[in-house]
């Protein structure tokens, strides 16, 4: 798995700057390619001072490009922390863009903080359900092949987009447990991007793998 660097705005209103997400995200599918790499993830991207209906089609057709220029690697359109601008944050506007796009071969990668940051109430088993039917209703589950998983430092609803380590942020151990247990988000692979060191990090994925029911 790779990700775009972030240096790139596929919505951008700048014709100077989105030439060259556009140029860089086409050497990266093909560098992907050469790497034998299986997934791609691309942020959603920002609208700045356009509207958000121009940074959609300008976003959808950056991705549409991508995904035809691709001959492996799967690109995945990450949903962003709801802050302002965000072409797609929740799962209605994941549907709208992957409409926009009209090409089945983009997936879709869900980052825990960014959901809880826009206003998902991860925290509580029930929001987590509430999520996954979503998904399904808006026949988003096929698309969805990555989970990152990160704790959240702001409360739910701040958008702002500030990752934590596992337990040290505000999703709890009750939505933690609830999201790698549900059949639909539990099921595809997960990767921290969380702050820690490489031993924090082994023990958030401890930590994780111990949440998960047999």
């Amino acid at each position: 798995m790779a990700h775009l660097s972030y240096v790139g705005n596929v919505a951008s209103w700048d014709p100077t700057t989105l030439g060259r997400t556009r140029e860089l995200l086409r050497e990266t599918v093909h560098a992907c390619d050469t790497l034998g790499v299986d997934l791609l993830v691309v942020h959603a991207g920002a609208a700045g001072p356009q509207g958000r209906g121009a940074a959609l089609r300008t976003a959808a057709e950056t991705f549409r490009l991508a995904v035809h220029q691709a001959e492996e690697v799967r690109l995945l359109v990450e949903l962003m922390a709801g802050t302002s601008g965000a072409v797609a944050s929740l799962p209605h506007e994941a549907e709208e863009l992957l409409a926009e796009v009209g090409d089945d071969q983009l997936g879709l990668c869900l980052d825990t903080a960014h959901l809880f940051a826009a206003g998902v109430a991860l925290h509580d088993p029930a929001g987590v359900a509430a999520l996954s039917d979503e998904l399904r209703g808006r026949a988003l589950a096929p698309r969805l092949a990555l989970v990152h998983a990160n704790d959240s430092v702001f409360e739910r609803g701040a958008r702002r987009d500030r990752h934590a380590d596992i337990g040290d942020g505000l999703i709890g151990t009750d939505g933690w447990r609830a999201l790698v247990n549900d059949p639909l988000i539990g099921s595809v692979p997960w990767m921290l991007e969380t702050p820690g060191d490489v031993d924090r990090q082994r023990a958030d994925i401890a930590l994780l793998r111990s949440l998960r029911e047999r």
